[in-house]
């Protein structure tokens, strides 16, 4: 038993040396001494213990012995103390009349068993005790390797739990099944916690809290938790969370499932006291990864995560049947909390309101790769809002939304400054298509690439300047894009926006500009302006498939396209001869300028350029009718020997370019540019 025993306190270590690498001073203080006193400490069996019998004076009695024997290992200077297997039943203690086993100024003990279902304590009916209590001048206890019973049927509800510490440097817990406490599975209750390492832990059937620790000196360093988890917590009050820390902790692998309505998965917030000193109290710099949380559904008012902590990340997550997936919360009284964020790769599905959700005041978030899937198991969508940014500065890549009632992003006026990189948010053949695939209720947003496809309406704006870049828009049922009243200044950049049933965009607000990129393909017009719009700007866009290019309802649009859209290359034109004809059509109800150039070159066609000439004809269709020439500015140089001709032949513009009898013959390029395009507005 001895020699087994300290070879798993060893492999203990290793893990411990290992999991808490990269901390400061980590060899001595953390994973370098419960190296060092696993080697060197004597190992100790308790005796005297009497298993099964659950009468108060059995319990008394094993009480009694398990206090001694920890006392008399710390006053010889540290010991290791085995638990034998059996059930033992345990009553409050003789130190205090809430802990079975005083650990208050003990130090170097580590109380060991023989592993969860071998070696089990269990309270008696009323005893009203947590099992092991860590305070004062308590330092480098370890405690493995057993179940942990509160009995919590059978106990007064009181706030006692299975292991409660208050301050203390060097806590070891593992291989820990705690269970049926009448409050807390694990309570850190404040002060100063330091060194403490849990892993291979599971909580269950808790009154409170899963783990719960106050934070009251803003000094909890090199806290290390790895494969926790916590089932059905909160059952004597609500509001509690599977994992509620005010320290900074690093954890990996993490699961949580409970049914309290209004509980948390897992919980990171400020200190116990409203205080700014020395940096703020409570859970900042946190760091989890590898974590599952399953809530008790949609319908309920619980979070998966809860984040009210400070420059906090969490990777590698999947969240579900919750209300909020992962919430951002900004404290007031603490003026912090719930900012500097990083979430990345986690997914929620199934929750109520939000997958992901900022408060006003948590700023410069950032979520990563993450995915909010509103659908439930039934492939009902349960969500509002797959993101909903309330607050400034955040920051959302390659987000994945889907399965939402109301907007798969949604930047809420608090928003300000949200940047939003490669959004796919596909409502197409969705049985919860959102109304919205991305809403902007803030100023001064950016989205940059991404596919959003299939909504009501793919883009609304509401917003001034928000600015989108290389995205495509497309198959909305409505409009693709819509600039709403006070959506000004804003700017489709390199878009391609598509397969519309109505307007491809649709602008009702001031100076929107829509430059590059396609329009294509929408059931009613390409660019559509109201009459609330004014001075917006479409330049260099390729409009093909609309059921019409422009619906211009606005003042002041203007239209700019500066493609060729026809020539006559390496054109050979006598001295005295007329170049070959170049027509270029006239649309339906619009007012066009063209820009007719001329390069002229010498009869060799090789090398000696001439000269290079312009002229701007501008043309006017109203309606159906025939064109008319309206304006002409030759920029053609007197004396060059060159002069261009107009006319109007079917609908179209005809130009050529006529050399001078003098001299010999020559070759021309002769390009017809659009400068500017405009829809004619005819008034009865």
């Amino acid at each position: 038993m001895t020699a087994q025993t300290r070879a798993n306190l060893v492999t203990r270590a290793a893990q411990i040396r290992n999991e808490t690498a990269g901390f400061a001073n980590d060899e001595v203080r953390v994973g370098g001494l419960f190296q060092d006193l696993v080697d060197s400490m004597p190992i100790v069996t308790v005796a005297g213990l009497t298993p099964t019998l659950s009468d108060t004076a059995t319990a008394t009695a094993n009480t009694a012995i398990l206090q001694a024997a920890v006392i008399a290992a710390s006053n010889a200077g540290g010991g290791i103390v085995v638990i034998p297997t059996g059930l033992f039943y345990f009553q409050h203690g003789l130190l205090d009349v809430n802990v079975v086993c005083q650990l208050d100024g003990l130090s170097r003990v580590i109380i060991v068993g023989s592993g969860i279902g071998a070696t089990r304590l269990r309270l008696i009916n009323g005893a009203d005790s947590s099992f092991f209590n860590l305070t004062g001048a308590s330092s480098y206890i370890g405690i493995f390797d057993m179940e942990l019973d509160g009995n919590r049927a059978n106990q007064t509800p009181s706030i006692v739990h299975g292991i409660r510490g208050d301050a203390f440097a060097g806590l070891w817990l593992g291989h820990l099944y705690i269970h049926d406490t009448s409050h807390y599975g694990i309570g850190i209750e404040g002060y100063v916690q330091q060194f403490m390492f849990f892993s291979n832990i599971k909580l269950e059937n808790l009154g409170g809290d899963g783990f719960d620790q106050k934070n009251k000196a803003d000094s909890n360093l090199y806290q290390v938790a790895n494969n926790i988890t916590v089932t059905n917590f909160g059952l004597s009050s609500g509001t509690q969370a599977g994992w509620d820390c005010r320290g900074a902790w690093q954890m990996s692998n993490y699961v949580c499932h409970f049914s309290n309505t209004d509980g948390s998965g897992f919980r990171i917030r400020n200190g116990e006291t409203n205080t700014v000193a020395g940096g703020g109290y409570g859970g900042h710099r946190s760091h989890i990864s590898n974590f599952e949380i399953y809530g008790p559904g949609a319908a309920s008012s619980s979070t998966g995560v809860e984040v009210v902590g400070r420059d906090v990340t969490f990777s590698n997550g999947y969240i579900r049947d919750v209300l909020f997936g992962l919430s951002c919360s900004y404290d007031t009284p603490t003026s912090q909390g719930g900012q500097r964020g990083v979430f990345t790769g986690i997914t929620a599905e199934a929750y109520g309101t939000a997958g992901f959700i900022t408060s006003s005041g948590a700023t410069d978030n950032t979520f990563d790769n993450c995915t909010a899937n509103g659908f439930n198991s039934s492939n009902v969508a349960t969500g509002t809002y797959g993101f909903r940014i309330r607050s400034t500065d955040c920051t959302v890549d390659t987000p994945r939304a889907l399965g939402n009632t109301s907007a798969d992003l949604s930047i809420d006026t608090g928003g300000t400054r949200t940047h939003i990189t490669q959004p796919r948010s596909l409502g197409a053949g969705s049985p919860g298509v959102a109304t919205t695939g991305l809403d902007v209720n803030a100023a001064d947003c950016k989205c940059i690439g991404g596919d959003i496809s299939g909504h009501v309406v793919n883009v609304s704006v509401t917003a001034a300047r928000f600015k989108m870049v290389s995205a495509t828009v497309r198959s909305a049922t409505t409009d693709n894009v819509l600039f709403a009243v006070g959506g000004d200044d804003g700017s489709l950049i390199g878009c391609t926006v598509t397969g519309a049933t109505s307007e491809g965009v649709q602008t009702r607000a001031a100076r929107t500009k829509i430059i590059g990129g396609e329009i294509t393909s929408n059931g009613g017009n390409g660019f559509q302006s109201e009459s609330t719009a004014s001075d917006c700007l479409v330049k260099d866009v390729t409009f093909s498939g609309n059921t019409a290019d422009f619906d211009d309802q606005g003042t002041n649009t203007v239209f700019v396209r500066s493609n060729v859209l026809s020539s006559l290359l390496n054109q050979a034109v006598a001295s005295g001869g007329t170049s070959s004809n170049i027509d270029t059509p006239i649309l339906s109800g619009t007012t066009v300028l063209f820009m007719v150039e001329a390069i002229m070159e010498d009869s060799t066609g090789g090398t000696g350029l001439r000269c290079t000439q312009r002229t701007k004809i501008e043309v006017t269709r109203e309606g159906t009718a025939a064109p008319t020439i309206t304006g002409s500015a030759s920029d053609f140089t007197a004396g060059s020997g060159l002069t261009v001709n107009s006319s109007i032949t079917a609908n179209s513009l005809r130009v050529n370019v006529t050399k001078a009898a003098s001299g010999t013959s020559c070759r021309m390029d002769i390009r017809v540019w659009e400068l500017r395009r405009m829809k004619t507005v005819v008034f009865s």
